[in-house]
Order: C-alpha cells, then structure tokens, then sequence
C-alpha cells in the first residue's frame, strides 16, 4: 500500500510540474476543477452503507462563485434487511442509453447547439437522482471546506427482486474537508419512503481524484 501511495504521488508530482521541472504553488482561490472521483464509501445510523463508483465532481453552473456539483452513481445497501437500492444507477442507465442513441444519429452531430443542450439535460438528469451540491467557503474542490447538500432517488429491492414496492427519497446535509486526495464529511440524514421515514447522520470518504485540469501556476 505504501508503495502505491509513492507512485501515486510521483505521478502527480510529475503531471503537475511546470516545464522547468518546479511543482507550482496550489492556489487558494475558488477555482473549481472537474475531477473523476474513483471510489467512494459511506455509512449511515440510519443501519445502511453506500459504496460509490466513477464520481463526476465540479461541475460549476456559475462562474466566479463557489459552487460546485457532482453526480454520483452509487449502491446503497441496508444492514439490517436484505434490501439494496438501485435508484441512481437505474437512472444512470436510462441517460447513458439515451445519449448513446443521440450520438449514433448522424442528423444529431451536425447541430452543436442542440448537443450541448442535450448534455445538459443529461447531466442535470442524473444529478437529479443522485447529485451533491456544494458550496466552498474556504478553498475550492481541490483543497478547503465545503457544505453540501446530497439527495438520492431510492428503489429498494428485496428477495432477490421478487419485492419491488418500496420507492423513497434520501437528503444528506453536512460538511465536507476537501484534502486533495480524499475528501471526509459527514452531517445530518433522512429518508422517506412509502414504508418508513428516519434520520439519523452519517459519514463518508471519497478517494482517489483524477484532476482535468493541472494546478493554477502564480
């Protein structure tokens, strides 16, 4: 594991050195950088865990203010019942389909304007069914602290699918400590569903970024 962790930071160390060789300075500014997330886990008083996967992280709808979404497709599990929810990754489907379909028709990829709506649409789709809002009052999405709002659509499955009824909606609000390389939060939780309603808090750990952009130079 040590091992890793040094090659990880070489790599970086490499990718973010300017072209004499020197790793420029992170800026503190609110400059918010869309980065891939590789993994991430949380668990929840509420008896659940969440394991999430491939976290699209900063997109920002206005310039020059500090807020920032992410899209996350995630599995949640209940420990104390056989049940898991698939809402956002059925959703997920649903849009990665749709654009599939969109970018094989030839008529389609001849109107811009068009496909950036439609990028749009998609993306705010998915954030709708499984998406965080933040807003860093210190720092940005590389470095600093956040308070966010998570919402999740629920289905829950149980038996192995035979059980399909319960449907619901789950909002997280709390923290977060963006440290460069994993990002810690935590906060309140609640759900309501047709069969239940509860609230409690959680905590969750999202590691690993993939940065698209280098570093801000002085």
């Amino acid at each position: 594991m040590n091992k890793f962790i040094a090659i990880v930071l070489l790599i970086c160390t490499i990718a973010f050195a300017d072209e004499d060789g020197v790793v420029p300075e992170v800026d503190r500014k609110r400059q918010i950088d869309p980065a891939l997330i590789l993994g991430g886990f949380g668990y929840s008083s509420l008896d659940r865990i969440a394991i999430e996967g491939f976290i699209l992280n900063g997109f920002q709808p206005f310039k020059n203010i500090g807020l920032y979404l992410e899209y996350s497709p995630r599995l949640d599990l209940r420990l104390d019942a056989d049940e898991t929810s698939y809402g956002s990754l059925s959703v997920f489907a649903i849009a990665g389909t749709a654009n599939l379909i969109l970018q094989a028709n030839e008529s389609y990829k001849e109107k811009k304007e068009e496909k950036s709506v439609v990028y749009y649409i998609v993306f705010g789709s998915l954030w709708l069914s499984s998406g965080t809002s933040y807003y860093a009052f210190l720092g940005n999405n590389m470095i600093g602290l956040a308070a966010f709002e998570n919402h999740l659509f629920e289905w829950w499955v149980k038996d192995g699918g035979r059980d399909m009824r319960e449907v619901g909606f789950m909002e997280s609000v709390g923290l977060q400590a963006n440290l460069l390389f994993m990002f810690v939060g935590g906060g309140v939780q609640f759900e309501v569903t047709n069969r239940r309603r509860n609230l409690g808090v959680f905590f969750h750990i999202k590691l690993f970024p993939i940065f698209f952009e280098r570093f801000p130079h002085e």
